[in-house]
């Protein structure tokens, strides 16, 4: 799985319910701006606030005179090594919910066993994440969390030789899928003008990123998206279509016009006439919260 900070934002704060069977509601949780950044629950009409550290793991509840009902410590991979109070409440390492009956973590996109601290299903992203693809953040849990299993990254290619490659080039990889847009079949100087385009759609990226890094490098830039804005995006990817122009509609188009669709304007030095990849650069790093991390695709043999 691969790392990503915990700076995964909501609209706002939220208000998420626990019902029973019949629908009856046991509790409700207050959720901070960011995913997993839990504020108080109210159960049996008791309100208690969450503490919590730097990987977002609830140490404590407190009521609402700040005594402690219950208080938590962890190892590295989630288990329990003590804890007070008998306070209800599911949410525990890195703020995920717990199950008591099956020892088991809820990670959203799989589940988690604290007890032989891996993974019970594969990652989702497959080996992007690395050759075991049951392994959580690079096997460092102390620094590291990955709070819904999922990865967005846009790599920038750097210009090379002449023509459309001397702009460089913008792909996307979505949750283990390569996206990249370009004119379609033929070379012919018509063909990169006015012509329909094509969506080069790969999974794994592997394939795609080999034969790239062959000729030039590339930088990655992992974005801050939450797992319903990744789903949205590779839909718009996928049914991406029109006439491919290098001076109006190029290569990073889908991306710029796939981030507004899920409420994302990228933010220009300036309104650019012709977006081009260092424009897209420029809006990846200037816009606020929407870049957790980076990748770096180097040249082989550079």
């Amino acid at each position: 799985m691969v790392p990503e900070p915990t700076n995964y934002l909501y609209d706002g704060p939220a208000l998420l319910e626990e019902v029973d069977a019949a629908g009856n509601v046991l509790a409700r949780y207050t959720h901070g701006q960011f995913l997993d950044e839990q504020l108080s629950e109210l159960r049996s009409n008791t309100t208690s606030y969450y503490e919590a550290d730097g990987l977002d793991s609830v140490t404590s509840l407190s009521n609402a005179s700040g005594g402690l009902a219950n208080t938590y410590s962890y190892d590295s991979f989630g288990n329990l090594t003590a804890s007070t109070g008998t306070a209800t409440n599911p949410l525990r390492y890195t703020g995920r919910e717990f199950d008591s009956e099956t020892g088991i973590y809820n990670y959203r996109a799989r589940y988690y066993d604290r007890s032989t601290g891996r993974f019970i299903s594969e990652d989702p992203i497959s080996f992007l994440g690395g050759t075991n693809v049951y392994r959580y953040v690079d096997n460092s849990p102390s620094n590291l969390v990955d709070p819904t299993g999922l990865y967005t990254e846009v790599i920038i290619w750097n210009p090379v030789g002449s023509g459309e490659s001397s702009f460089g080039h913008v792909s996307v990889i979505i949750n283990g899928t390569s996206y990249s847009w370009g004119p379609g079949p033929g070379n012919s100087v018509a063909n990169k003008c006015c012509k329909p385009g094509k969506m080069d759609v790969e999974t794994p990226p592997t394939p795609f990123i080999d034969k790239n890094t062959k000729f030039r490098s590339g930088l990655g830039y992992v974005l801050n998206l939450t797992g319903d804005q990744e789903t949205r995006l590779a839909k718009y990817l996928n049914g991406f279509k029109g006439n491919y122009n290098v001076l109006s509609r190029n290569c990073g188009d889908p991306l710029v016009t796939g981030l507004r669709s899920i409420g994302i304007d990228l933010v220009f030095e300036s309104s650019p006439f012709v977006t081009m990849p260092d424009d897209i650069d420029y809006g990846l790093g200037h816009t606020p919260g929407l870049v957790t991390g980076w990748v770096p695709h180097p040249q082989v043999g550079k």
